[in-house]
């Protein structure tokens, strides 16, 4: 395992090189469906939500576009 750094919290998870993954383990929908509009940073790349198995409980992460947007004043 090792730590992505989730704004402000760190998480445990699993990193997979071959497709450049990030796997949470254990992780029940009630659990998952905070993480679905949420961004993980790991190794200066940002990671999105990309599925969950209900099966195993794991919650997938890909590479993606992250955007930080700001309100309007």
């Amino acid at each position: 395992m090792v730590n992505a750094k989730l704004r402000p919290d760190l998480v445990p998870v699993e990193y997979f090189a071959e497709n450049d993954t990030i796997r949470m383990r254990g992780i029940d929908y009630t659990n998952c469906k905070e993480f679905f509009k949420m961004v993980l940073e790991f190794n200066g790349k940002t990671y999105t939500f990309s599925g969950w198995n209900s099966d195993t409980g794991n919650c997938y992460f890909k590479v993606g576009a992250a955007v930080v947007a700001r309100r309007r004043r």
